[in-house]
């Protein structure tokens, strides 16, 4: 269990270190001036930084509404059950045979 907490916490830092790499270099280079006529290599780095902060938004957007919609079902899952079908320790240990 810690060392899937610990990789955990190791690849959001390294997600949340390459977006702000990325943030940083476009926001440094944002004055470029290009010309389009020759392939530009800091041309091709914000395209290539803006295409991976896209990226890893839309991830993230999508693992928390995926999140979302497994904690709405989850919530509707528990209060679908009546107060009397709930499992307690006394539900566990009587049988009810009619």
């Amino acid at each position: 269990m810690k060392q899937t907490r610990a990789v955990a916490i190791l690849l959001s830092a390294v997600m949340l270190s390459i977006l702000l790499a990325s943030a940083v270099f476009v926001a440094i280079h944002a004055d470029h001036e290009c010309d389009g006529a020759h392939h530009c290599l800091i041309c091709e780095q914000i395209s290539l930084c803006t295409h991976l902060q896209k990226t890893i938004a839309s991830v993230a957007v999508t693992a928390l509404i995926f999140a979302l919609v497994l904690g709405v079902f989850a919530a509707l899952g528990q209060m679908s059950a009546p107060v009397w079908a709930r499992d307690t320790l006394v539900t566990y240990k009587v049988k009810l045979s009619n």
